[in-house]
């Protein structure tokens, strides 16, 4: 027990300072990452890219939590400034590190997906789509179902756009098909008629097309907003490829009603509005809306224009932090080299002095277990001496019960010489009288020996005996003296004989002693007691 204490005590030292050295490095990560964060909040966009990066390039010790949360929050960062490619990288490494929460594996496939999107990799974004659709246990909740069908529906675009058009038939008419959706999620089922709307047109097939347009319309006027402009500028599209110019006029007309409309829809919908004015014969208005849409295609290419310069100088802005860092990361990595070895020295040390403690003990363990195996061994010779004793005073005790009973079948004799003697003469009875001496005295011999077997009997099972008086109280000595030599294999007849008693009187014992120590009538009496002690 004093070495098990010494091992526990050395093993409780050496995990509460790794726990304590853990629990500083993760302290100071998320100090560091919560610097990061407000930096980000303030606007200082670059100080919090370069946070991030000097905690990953800096630090070996940060835990694997803390790590996806670095790498998380990076990616999604450097996706704001629209470096995509860089972002993507990111992302890939957090994968690593994800956490084992119920919908993890699903967030982390469907973010990959559009990381894989902002880089215009469809085909990349659509296998994580699908990968996260098999992650989705859909009829859990509803907002389990709304992801399950917003990945249904992004999968269709997505294959839309990559002109599979059958693929994104089957997808899209897989999510109108899902029971209940137009009565749980009606903005949702508008925006995925819409979509199929859009291939409908694309293979040429008008009439579906402004079927599914008009169920976008209006299921999205006052939920899903860009749902409802495309879907009007579908529909307008479709009449004017039936020939009904002014359905056409009238549905694109409902666009310049609205107010804060975006570049590219109003750049469409004067496209379109010019082409149906020319079909009608207003060609004045069909050139107003041709300069009208020169002008905001101008404006729109402009605008790109400036948000991609606006990337090339981020992406040589991060060029130069990355250079700046590694310089710095240079002069760290001397710092940490040398702590590095002063913390292996130091950890060689305690492994020398671990080692040297583990010996120590191990020796004493093993002349510990050497003694007690020595002692075992010794109790087991012990053990058997005394089962042999047991078993050859057992062999007495019957030997002496058969002998004991042949001694009454001559009792019984002289009781019937004894009666036969009052018909004989005065000058016979004095030599059969003495005969008859000799077999009382041969009877209190019996009476002897029978104090002899008992008190055999109490030596054999002294133990016997404390364990039931303490057990069961309410047993008379004679009772008790019957239980063991019931544990002795004694029969009932063999206890009568012994006993000087009738078998009924032994059967009604026995019958008092199952009422007192209380077992069930199907049990036998001296199985019990075999078992029990």
């Amino acid at each position: 027990m004093k070495y098990l204490f010494i091992i526990v005590m050395i093993l409780s030292l050496v995990t509460n300072l790794a726990l304590s050295q853990e629990s500083e490095g993760k302290e100071e990560a998320n100090n560091v990452i919560s610097s990061a964060e407000k930096f980000w909040l303030d606007g200082k966009e670059d100080l919090a890219i370069e946070y991030y990066m000097d905690l990953l390039y800096t630090k070996k010790d940060i835990p694997d939590s803390l790590r996806f949360r670095i790498y998380r929050n990076l990616s999604e960062h450097l996706y704001d400034l629209g470096a995509y490619d860089e972002a993507l990288v990111y992302r890939n490494r957090s994968k690593k590190y994800v956490s084992s929460r119920k919908d993890s594996s699903f967030v982390s496939s469907y973010n990959m997906a559009h990381f894989y999107m902002g880089t215009k990799q469809l085909d990349s974004a659509i296998c994580y789509l699908k990968l996260a659709l098999s992650e989705i246990p859909k009829n859990e909740s509803l907002e389990e179902k709304w992801n399950w069908l917003m990945a249904i529906n992004n999968i269709g675009y997505l294959n839309f756009l990559n002109d599979n058009l059958d693929s994104a038939q089957y997808y899209y008419e897989l999510g109108l098909k899902e029971e209940n959706i137009e009565k749980d999620y009606p903005g949702l089922y508008g925006l995925i008629s819409g979509n199929i709307g859009m291939l409908f047109f694309r293979k040429g097939e008008y009439s579906k097309s402004l079927e599914m347009a008009k169920i976008d319309i209006e299921l999205n006027r006052d939920r899903i907003t860009t749902s409802y402009y495309n879907a009007l500028i579908n529909a307008g599209r479709c009449y004017y490829k039936l020939n009904d110019y002014q359905s056409a006029k009238k549905i694109i007309a409902e666009i310049f009603a609205q107010t804060n409309i975006e570049i590219d829809v109003q750049i469409h919908a004067r496209s379109l509005m010019a082409a149906i004015q020319k079909k009608l014969g207003n060609f004045r208005k069909s050139t107003e809306h041709l300069e009208i849409c020169v002008i905001l295609s101008d404006s729109m290419a402009l605008s790109n224009e400036n948000r991609e310069q606006i990337t090339r100088h981020y992406a040589k802005t991060r060029i130069q932090l990355i250079e700046q860092n590694l310089k710095l990361s240079r002069n760290k990595e001397e710092l940490l080299a040398t702590k590095e070895a002063t913390a292996k020295f130091k950890l060689r040390i305690w492994m020398f002095i671990a080692i040297c403690v583990t010996i120590l003990l191990s020796f004493g363990f093993y002349y510990h277990r050497l003694n007690q195996k020595r002692k075992l061994i010794l109790h087991q010779v012990q053990n058997e001496l005394l089962q042999s004793e047991l078993n050859n005073k057992r062999k007495d005790l019957t030997n002496f019960a058969v002998n004991l009973s042949q001694k009454r079948k001559l009792i019984e004799k002289i009781l019937e010489k004894i009666k036969e003697l009052k018909s004989k003469s005065q000058g016979e009875l004095q030599s059969d009288i003495l005969n008859l001496i000799r077999e009382v005295n041969n009877y209190n011999l019996i009476d002897n020996s029978l104090k002899s077997l008992q008190s055999n009997i109490n030596k054999v099972n002294s133990a016997f005996f404390e364990k039931l008086s303490m057990k069961y109280p309410s047993l008379t000595k004679t009772e008790r003296e019957v239980c063991s030599l019931l544990m002795l294999s004694f029969t009932s007849k063999d206890i009568a004989q012994i006993r000087n008693v009738t078998p009924n009187a032994v059967k009604k014992m026995r019958q008092n002693i199952r009422k007192k120590i209380s077992i069930e009538p199907t049990e036998d009496l001296q199985e019990y007691l075999r078992n029990n002690f």
